[in-house]
Formats: C-alpha cells, sequence, structure tokens
C-alpha cells in the first residue's frame, strides 16, 4: 500500500510540473505571437 501511494504521488508530480512547463511554453508563444502582430499593425499604420 505504500508503495502505490509514493508512486500515485509521484506521478501527479510529474503530471504537475509537467503541465506548469507546458504552460509556461504556451504563454511565451502567444506573448511572442501578440507582439509581432502589434508591431506590425503599428508599421501598417504608420506606413498608410
Amino acid at each position: 500500500m505504500f508503495l502505490t501511494t509514493k508512486l500515485n504521488l509521484l506521478s501527479c508530480m510529474f503530471m504537475g510540473a509537467s503541465a506548469v512547463l507546458l504552460m509556461t511554453q504556451m504563454r511565451k508563444r502567444c506573448r511572442k505571437h501578440k507582439h509581432k502582430s502589434s508591431t506590425t499593425a503599428s508599421t501598417e499604420k504608420t506606413v498608410s
């Protein structure tokens, strides 16, 4: 029983850590995409 509990705890920790890493990567991508789209929109406004 102790081994099963330990295994469940470790697997949950692994899944939680991977979820946090995935969310940080998605935030970075979203920020880069928003920054690129905002800079292209501002350059288009200045050109027009």
